[in-house]
């Protein structure tokens, strides 16, 4: 059985450094889950995602100054991780 390629895309984060809120926004459909981890990997946000949205605001306030990812899930398990600070 062939598997399918993965499918390509791309996440913009701005701005960068994020202060008061981060604007992701990415290419494809079907992300169905957004996490931000700490660069040890422990979560401090996660959101359920509706699959057509391509666009979201956080409000990162409430995070402590450093290295961050944010990690989008796509609906076909695909994920793809992106990196900010704060």
């Amino acid at each position: 059985v062939a598997s399918e390629p993965p499918v390509k895309f791309a996440v913009a984060l701005e701005p960068q450094p994020a202060t008061d809120l981060l604007r992701a926004t990415w290419t494809v459909d079907g992300v169905t889950q957004l996490e931000i981890r700490d660069v040890a990997g422990q979560l401090y946000w996660d959101q359920a995602s509706h699959p057509q949205t391509t666009a979201i605001e956080i409000d990162t306030q409430r995070l402590p100054s450093g290295a961050y990812t944010l990690v989008l899930h796509r609906q076909d398990g695909q994920a793809v991780v992106q990196s900010f600070m704060i």
